[in-house]
């Protein structure tokens, strides 16, 4: 049971063209239900690579734009998932994902890749998650869903 994630896309609210120097996809556990401002801490058996490119090119036509990963990440629902997105080096253009106020969602936000800790905002990013679903016939309730290291 669970769902397996195959690809990311962010609503891009100013649309460009970028060039990436490094762009990071990790995915994992929550540790809790609520981020700490030490990235460190809120995950629960360690983080996965899920996506590594060098010098990605991505477009952001028709708004959204979708990261293919490099490999599969099955989350089972027991905790809450945890995205991490790290990228630095941009240039020649901008993408800015999109977020709304969302009070009790916390996205945790560094500008600084290297840096242990950050701020940890208010706010859902605009994503989404694109993969399988497979639930067990007497499965009823939610997943729970924690998001997101985001270091520039």
């Amino acid at each position: 049971m669970g769902l397996t994630v195959n690809s990311l896309e962010f609503r891009a609210v100013y649309r460009d063209t970028v060039t990436f120097g490094r762009f990071t996809v990790l995915m994992g556990s929550a540790a809790g239900d609520e981020l700490s401002a030490v990235f460190d801490d809120n995950s629960s058996g360690g983080m996965t690579t899920v996506f590594t490119g060098f010098d990605p090119l991505f477009h952001a036509d028709g708004g959204w734009v979708e990261i293919p990963l490099d490999q599969a990440h099955t989350f089972h629902g027991d905790a809450g998932l945890l995205i991490e997105i790290v990228y630095s080096g941009a240039n020649h253009g901008h993408i800015y994902c999109g977020n709304s106020d969302a009070p009790n969602v916390r996205t945790l936000y560094s500008p600084d890749p290297e840096s242990p800790g950050g701020t940890v905002l208010f706010v859902s990013p605009h994503l989404r998650l694109k993969g399988t679903a497979t639930f067990s016939p007497d499965f009823s309730g939610t997943f729970p869903l924690t998001l997101i290291r985001l270091s520039l």
